[in-house]
């Protein structure tokens, strides 16, 4: 199905170029006039391919969220073009151009929405902060933001006149809540993709968009009549100069930049020994497929040689003489049943500087998601201000969606993660 406006349908059938002088504004008024007095079956079908589009339209809607299938996801650098091979004015010109299309952002606040928004459940919000005029600062969920002391009396909310994309389940424009990222200033938010505003592309004579390829005169039902609507193949189209004028994800590199460019992943990268032929952390060893804290540290040297989860013997041959042995305070986890970090053994790998080990998995360490309040780990959303048994007392804990997130958000390094991981080989000991 090439198009869902009538107007697009016309536009093959003439065989023309479109244009927005005024003569071709007329043709195409006569052509809609001709086209919608010639038949009730034409009118009927006018009709049908109508609600095939508003099906196609609500289809979107559903994922617009994920945003996973976009056109040409830019990189972070995206803004800054490659001009190689250009004439040295026409290379100042696009750069110029191009860093006067990015938006004022603070790159260095660790927040990767823009300034006005707050990063929850993988999306980018409204600050509830500015949503409640300061009364409820942190976000609970789509719709809810809450006061400090967060319980169920302390909590703000609406979702407004309609479930999605409204209330305080918005973006900072007051669209829909939107992946990482920013869209350049010339250009606008549809169903989690970037494009060049329809306002700019028509002179402001079509300026809202409704598709990829279509802009309207007016917002809402408005729309639904195909005399309000224009489609034109040039508008699916990236506000960026040059070979950046795609459609694209939201450019976390327009809102948050690391230190050190695309190095700065190696701050987050653990200090190993790559080259001594172990995969698990240096003060680990492998054993039965998990790495554990060495025997040679757990006994001070007598006894090096693991035998079992909870056993270290002092030297071969191994016998019940020479064996050193704890099984903890518990049977899992304890004793010398432990990684490096009195933890529970894990897969090989190690994790990266700024995470923790929960259930075999990387997660960014709770003491720098929560400023210390919170700092023990106690599931994947959850963290706590105590150990042990302490965490039984749901006032001890704190639970957020975004706190299932990986140490690596932020640097713009693929190879330090931003989701939870399983522990990384590569980080100890090179291929």
């Amino acid at each position: 199905m090439a198009s869902v406006h009538g107007d697009h349908l016309l536009l093959e059938a003439s065989g023309s170029e479109d244009s927005f002088s005024d003569s071709s504004d007329s043709q195409e008024e006569n052509q809609r006039r001709t086209f919608f007095g010639s038949s009730p079956s034409t009118l009927l079908i006018a009709a049908g391919v109508l609600l095939g589009g508003a099906v196609m339209l609500l289809q979107l809607v559903g994922h617009y969220r994920g945003a996973s299938a976009v056109p040409a996801f830019r990189s972070a650098a995206a803004v800054q073009l490659t001009t190689a091979g250009a004439p040295p004015n026409a290379s100042v010109s696009a750069q110029q151009q191009a860093a006067s299309l990015a938006p004022q952002e603070n790159l260095h606040d660790g927040n990767q929405c823009a300034d006005n928004e707050e990063l929850y459940g993988g999306l980018c919000y409204k600050k509830c902060s500015l949503l409640t005029s300061g009364a409820a600062s942190t976000r609970t969920s789509s719709w809810t933001c809450c006061e400090d002391d967060c319980n169920l009396a302390s909590q703000h909310g609406s979702v407004g006149t309609e479930l999605l994309c409204s209330g305080y389940d918005v973006n900072g424009e007051g669209g829909c809540p939107h992946a990482p990222g920013v869209c350049l200033t010339n250009e606008e938010l549809h169903v989690g993709v970037c494009y060049k505003k329809c306002s700019v592309l028509t002179g402001g004579e079509y300026a809202h968009r409704t598709g990829a390829a279509t802009c309207c005169r007016q917002e809402g039902f408005g729309c639904l009549d195909l005399m309000n609507d224009l489609t034109r193949p040039q508008f699916n189209v990236g506000g960026g100069v040059e070979d950046e004028a795609s459609p694209h994800s939201p450019d976390v590199g327009l809102t948050e930049q690391g230190d050190a460019g695309a190095g700065s992943g190696e701050k987050l990268a653990p200090t190993e020994n790559r080259t001594d032929g172990n995969i698990c952390d240096d003060q680990e060893e492998l054993y039965a497929g998990l790495c554990y804290k060495k025997c040679s540290l757990l006994t001070n040297g007598e006894a090096p040689i693991r035998t079992s989860t909870w056993t270290c013997c002092r030297n071969h041959p191994c016998g019940l003489s020479n064996q050193r042995g704890s099984v903890g305070g518990s049977v899992l986890c304890g004793g010398f049943g432990v990684n490096a970090e009195g933890s529970c053994p894990h897969p090989p790998g190690v994790c990266l500087t700024d995470e923790e080990f929960s259930l075999g998995v990387c997660y960014q360490k709770c003491s720098v998601l929560t400023n210390g309040a919170f700092p023990f780990r106690y599931s994947a959303v959850t963290c706590c201000k105590t150990e042990g048994v302490g965490c039984l007392n749901p006032m001890n804990l704190r639970s957020r969606p975004y706190f299932a997130v990986g140490g690596g958000a932020g640097d713009h390094n693929h190879d330090t993660p931003s989701l939870p991981h399983s522990p990384q080989q590569d980080l100890a000991e090179a291929s």
